[in-house]
């Protein structure tokens, strides 16, 4: 009677842990859940988290790695960053210089001249050439360009120079200038509201200054003014820049003949060979400010 009673009670222990052990394998494939709810965490940290800690202006390893994974994102984060940068150098350059969107075509320029400057004097203006150079320029810094003319036709030349004029963006005479020859600058410096003017006379450079009216008619009996010391300046820097020192040679201020008029007296163009490129003629300009060079952004190839 025993032996029958212990052989019930081993049977009922085997079959509890039984039923124990095929609880214990239906519980089991719920495991790998597990880990899908802990991976959640991870990707939430998306492409837009990274923008949203760049914009804060956190950086680090971290940002590099997930840019990888999303090199067209990375590409469009940084553009930006650098083009502001070089916007913000050259914008001010620009602001320095006084420079405004063109805002006469070749072809407005050619009727202001013959309706102003050669019907008056009952001359025939040539229709086979322009004869004319012209540049312009926010003289007085009222948002509006003003437009310097120089005359080259042998009616409006002698043997010191030529006729030339400053006309308002409306098309209004404000200034006329006798023997005047390219190059003709403006000077950083005002007087009056006006920029000074840098008009060539004879070959000799000639300081022009607004009355707050109009300028001198005769730049020859002008103070005169050199630009050898600003050409020094700027010539130094030009050959620190690392394109030049690399393989560059020649290093030359650009043709005064192929400056538009009005161009900023502060600003050298030099132009320079290079071994490694013959067939390339590349540009450096610089601007000097505060007797400091500025190389300007964008090293240029003709």
């Amino acid at each position: 009677m025993k032996q029958r009673n212990m052989f019930i009670l081993v049977w009922i222990v085997a079959a509890l842990l039984l039923q124990l052990a095929l609880v214990s394998c239906d519980s089991a494939p719920e495991k790998p859940a597990e880990p899908a709810t802990t991976a959640a965490p991870a990707e939430s940290i998306s492409p837009e988290s990274s923008h949203q800690q760049d914009s804060a202006g956190k950086t680090g390893t971290s940002t590099v790695i997930e840019n990888k994974s999303t090199p067209d994102q990375s590409v469009k984060e940084n553009k930006p960053e650098d083009s502001s940068a070089k916007d913000t150098k050259t914008s001010s350059a620009v602001k320095a210089a006084g420079k405004v969107a063109p805002q006469f075509s070749e072809q407005d320029v050619y009727a202001l001249v013959e309706k102003q400057v050669f019907a008056p004097e009952k001359a025939e203006m040539p229709k086979d050439r322009t004869p004319f150079k012209y540049g312009e320029h926010d003289l007085n810094g009222d948002g509006k360009a003003e437009l310097f003319v120089l005359i080259q036709d042998p009616y409006f030349c002698g043997s010191g120079g030529c006729t030339a004029f400053l006309f308002s963006a409306d098309g209004k005479k404000l200034s006329r200038f006798t023997v005047s020859e390219p190059p003709v600058f403006v000077f950083e410096k005002k007087t009056n509201g006006w920029n000074d003017l840098i008009i060539t006379s004879k070959g000799v450079q000639h300081v022009m200054v607004n009355d707050g009216k109009k300028y001198p008619l005769n730049p020859s009996v002008q103070p005169q003014i050199s630009r050898d010391q600003i050409e020094k300046t700027a010539r130094a820097a030009a050959e620190k820049e690392e394109i030049y020192v690399q393989d560059g040679h020649n290093l030359r201020i650009r043709s005064l003949d192929e400056l538009p008029l009005l161009s900023p007296f502060e600003e050298v163009r030099f132009v320079f060979d290079h071994h490694g490129d013959p067939d390339t003629v590349y540009s450096i300009d610089v601007r000097i400010e505060d007797g400091k060079a500025v190389v300007m952004p964008d090293t240029t190839f003709d």
